[in-house]
Parts: C-alpha cells; sequence; structure tokens
C-alpha cells in the first residue's frame, strides 16, 4: 500500500508541476501586442525650435546584425506635430 500511495504522490505531483509550467510558459505568449512600435520625439527645425503644427515626415529602418548592416525594413510616414 505504501508504495501504491508512493506512486499516486508522484504522478500527481508530477502533473501538477507540469501543469503549473505550462500556464506560466503560455502567460508570456500573451505578453508582447501586435499593434505596432510605440515612440515619442521631438522634431526640430534647422534652428533647433521646436517644430509646431507642422506636417513631417517620419522615416523608421529596421537594419540587420550590425549599426552599418543592410536595411531589411523601411517606412515613411506622415505626421501631424502638436
Amino acid at each position: 500500500m505504501s508504495t501504491t500511495m508512493s506512486k499516486f504522490t508522484f504522478t500527481t505531483l508530477k502533473t501538477i508541476l507540469f501543469a503549473l509550467v505550462l500556464t506560466l510558459s503560455t502567460n508570456e505568449l500573451f505578453a508582447q501586442t501586435n499593434n505596432g512600435i510605440f515612440f515619442q520625439a521631438v522634431a526640430r527645425d534647422n534652428f533647433s525650435n521646436p517644430a509646431k503644427d507642422r506636417k513631417i515626415f517620419v522615416q523608421s529602418s529596421i537594419i540587420q546584425t550590425t549599426p552599418t548592416g543592410a536595411k531589411v525594413l523601411t517606412e515613411e510616414h506622415q505626421a501631424n506635430t502638436d
């Protein structure tokens, strides 16, 4: 009876541990959203004055491996400053 109880306890503990690890690992999968990359910046003119109430164009690039690496993706967006 002692051996059966030990096997039952060990199996139960393995099942509980597996369920706990599975729950915690899937929780991490939902940590990131797919809404894009948000950033904030101050657009300035040639005299270092903030560019207020203007239409500007923002270009962003994803560069592979090193700062001088190949551009994998380049996007340009129009924004209005406030």
